[in-house]
């Protein structure tokens, strides 16, 4: 009975600490695809800059037609 015990617990360890990797691995993923959004944002300063510009011209261009 104990001996029963003691592989089912081990088993559930076992099967806990797989999944643990897994989590890990899957968070590793995610932080990895953060950065590479976040730098290519950074990598194209311009292109924001001048996006940002539109933006705020735009509401600019409907005061001055009217």
């Amino acid at each position: 009975m104990l001996k029963m015990d003691r592989t089912n617990l081990q088993r559930k360890i076992v099967d806990l600490d797989d999944m643990v990797k897994r989590l890990l691995g899957r968070q590793s993923q995610i932080a990895r695809l953060k950065e590479i959004d976040v730098s290519q944002r950074l990598g194209h300063p311009q292109k924001l800059v001048l996006g940002a510009r539109d933006k705020l011209s735009r509401p600019h261009e409907a005061d001055d037609k009217t």
